[in-house]
């Protein structure tokens, strides 16, 4: 399953984007689960969701 999430950017949208994920995650453990992020250049945010294997991508 293929999830996209989409955000301002900020921690405000990140955080909870990464609850969600890890909630998914938990009901649907040992299913094949891919995440992506679309949003701006963030390097705060890029930092805190490629590191719950969120992949980003960027709108320029």
């Amino acid at each position: 399953m293929k999830i996209l999430f989409t955000g301002g950017g900020t921690g405000g949208h990140v955080l909870p984007i990464i609850g969600i994920v890890r909630e998914i995650r938990r009901i649907y453990s040992g299913k094949d689960l891919h995440f992506f992020y679309l949003g701006p250049k963030d390097e705060f945010g890029e930092i805190f969701l490629t590191h719950e294997g969120i992949e980003v991508k960027r709108v320029l």
